[in-house]
């Protein structure tokens, strides 16, 4: 398991880091938690899956912004939570 547990600055450095990859953030993030969990295997030796978590808090006013950049669904997801609850 991998979580990323410093301060807000750094997890929302972190975070964005990783949104980043595919897209530059639209506008600022307020807050931002990952959890990355293993589902399947070891981690070392053959396949293994992962299931990742994000929490991303962004000012009430920017969420037009944020869904902009987001791509739709076509079908309906299997929704996992993860194994253990976190407070965000």
């Amino acid at each position: 398991m991998y979580e990323i547990e410093c301060d807000r600055t750094e997890r929302i450095t972190g975070v964005s880091a990783i949104i980043g990859a595919n897209t530059a953030p639209p506008t600022t993030i307020l807050d931002a938690n990952f959890l990355q969990q293993q589902q399947l295997g070891d981690g070392n030796f053959g396949p293994s899956d992962y299931r990742a978590f994000y929490f991303i808090e962004v000012a009430p006013q920017d969420i037009a912004q944020w869904t902009q950049v987001l791509t739709p669904l076509t079908e309906m997801p299997n929704y996992n939570a993860p194994d253990q609850s976190r407070d965000w």
